[in-house]
């Protein structure tokens, strides 16, 4: 089963990046190998988060497949971490810049499309050519906000954009104060795809952090995450 899913910030960061790791978690729960893709022209933060060299990276890959871009060449410039694949970008925001805005490009040329689960972390929305590219190869855009009056009117523009774009777009609100997840996605104008558990201590977990993968899993934050994984799969069936 192959799905490709982007993840977007509407503003600060409310969790993306954690989330992308959680979705790997439960995509592998289910016996489907999974690939992350961390495509923040930032700068990436997975690697350090959960220990892992920093090479391999998306740098390395684009300059390898400056003429071709294949399955195969992503697969030789991942690092695999309890089970998931991730394609990590580099900590440097100019050299991540440069390597996302290649890698869009070469993706869009080849027409590669992963035959495995694959979630797209494309960093905070932009207006810019490179973040577009890569928007426009998911099969559903989900924009990452909290319920924080500031974030919901950023994500306001998020999604309208989206919706200008003519990109399959939804809504992730993550915690439920002040605003409810349904009060959010009403105010923003677009569909609610999951409504996620604020909880810092599990989500330690995902950050590298002592919290225990199993009381995760166990916990409404891993729960709620892998209630959208279920919805995710569910849709490309």
């Amino acid at each position: 089963m192959s799905v490709v899913l982007g993840l977007t910030s509407s503003r600060t960061s409310p969790g993306a990046s954690s989330l992308a790791v959680g979705l790997g978690w439960a995509f592998l729960r289910r016996s489907l190998s999974a690939l992350v893709i961390e495509a923040d022209a930032a700068g990436g933060v997975l690697g350090q988060r959960l220990s892992l060299s920093p090479q391999p990276s998306l740098l390395t890959l684009v300059r390898e497949a400056s003429l071709q871009l294949t399955e195969g060449l992503i697969n030789q410039h991942v690092t695999n971490h309890n089970g998931v694949n991730y394609l990590l970008a580099p900590v440097d925001p100019v050299l991540a810049a440069k390597s996302v805005e290649q890698f869009g490009r070469l993706l869009n040329e080849s027409n590669l499309r992963p035959s495995v689960p694959t979630v797209l972390d494309l960093g905070r929305w932009s207006t810019a050519d490179s973040w577009l590219h890569l928007a426009r190869r998911v099969d559903r855009l989900l924009v990452v906000t909290s319920p924080r009056l500031e974030d919901v009117q950023s994500a306001k523009y998020a999604v309208a954009r989206c919706h200008d774009l003519r990109l399959n777009v939804g809504l992730v609100v993550v915690g439920d104060e002040p605003f409810s997840p349904a009060e959010v996605a009403e105010s923003v104008g677009t569909q609610l795809a999951a409504a996620i558990v604020h909880d810092p201590e599990a989500a330690a977990a995902l950050r590298g952090g002592s919290f225990s993968e199993g009381a995760y899993q166990r916990s409404l934050l891993g729960r709620s995450i892998d209630g959208l994984a279920t919805n995710v799969l569910a849709g490309v069936r």
